[in-house]
């Protein structure tokens, strides 16, 4: 059997009604409005959801004010497990992709439930408001590990070996976890960043701040047409990005983020998300870094300007 039959038994298996559409499939639940959308590459299998207003007669982004739609969605982003949200064609879509190779019938699980869990979660008046989100099952993503999590689930001698064994490819060890945290550190193309790897008896995921400065100075400069496009483009690169995603933490900081189920976490998903994680790093490192000063470059925030309207 092909892992493309075996990704839709599972996902079948799980409950799911799979009906083929152009471009992929659409996946429903009996006795339920949940639509997912799917769609499988040689290298990824991608799911997506519509994030829909229940009146949608009025339009989701106000064009006078769509700063006050980005930035909670790029916080959302920091507090969500393996989802996240990305503009497509000026919509914001709830996405999850997952490697063909690492797909899992665990993985697939959390990843459908996961979307099904934030799609009801979230709307639009409560992000505009600005209100903290309970995040799947009751688990929370904060700074600090909640005390219900102060349990790892990976002995710390084995992620010292994983990690040993990526030291070709860049990545090394900076300091001995705190509070169940890694500081590791990738030497990408153009300078070392650091990375912080949490690893719960639930999670593991990653946090790497992208920019050379704290806070992206576009954030705090009080040009609100950079601001936007600013968001913008951070939300537009999570639709292309595939299981990465980029989101704003509570202090401002711009990341990168990956999540996944702490039981699937092996040296080969490892390997694999190291290499995506150094990836992005390395081809989009500096462009972001670029678009966090657009305040400070008119013409290139013109022809940005212009290339939306």
């Amino acid at each position: 059997m092909s892992e493309f039959h075996v990704i839709l038994h599972q996902i079948e298996r799980n409950g799911w009604l799979t009906t083929p559409i152009q471009g992929g499939w659409r996946l429903n639940r009996p006795h339920s409005d949940e639509t997912i959308f799917m769609s499988i590459t040689s290298t990824w299998l991608c799911f997506s959801m519509p994030f829909e207003e229940e009146n949608d007669t009025n339009p989701l982004i106000e064009p006078s004010k769509p700063i006050a739609l980005y930035y909670p969605l790029l916080e959302h982003n920091e507090r969500m497990f393996m989802t996240k949200f990305g503009l497509h064609d000026g919509l914001p879509l709830l996405m999850i992709e997952v490697g063909v190779k690492t797909a899992s019938a665990l993985m697939i699980n959390r990843a459908l439930s996961s979307l099904t869990h934030y799609i009801k979660q979230i709307s639009l008046a409560r992000l505009k408001k600005q209100e903290q989100l309970v995040r799947g099952g009751g688990e929370t993503k904060p700074t600090t590990i909640r005390q219900d999590e102060m349990a790892t689930g990976i002995p710390h001698e084995t992620i010292v070996r994983y990690i040993q064994n990526l030291s070709i490819a860049g990545w090394g060890i900076k300091e001995s976890p705190r509070d169940l945290t890694w500081h590791l550190g990738y030497k990408g193309l153009l300078r070392v960043y650091d990375v912080y790897l949490n690893v719960t008896k639930m999670w593991a995921y990653f946090q790497v701040p992208i920019l050379v400065d704290r806070v992206a100075p576009v954030l705090s400069a009080g040009n609100l047409e950079a601001q936007s496009l600013f968001l913008e483009y951070l939300l537009k690169l999570n639709a292309t990005w595939f299981m990465a995603k980029i989101g704003i933490s509570e202090a401002d900081q711009v990341l990168l983020l990956v999540e996944v189920p702490v039981e699937t976490l092996d040296f080969s998903l490892m390997q694999f998300l190291a290499r995506t994680i150094g990836t992005y790093l390395d081809r989009y490192g500096q462009e972001i870094q670029i678009m966090a000063l657009l305040h400070n470059d008119p013409r290139l925030s013109e022809l940005l300007q212009a290339a939306a309207s």
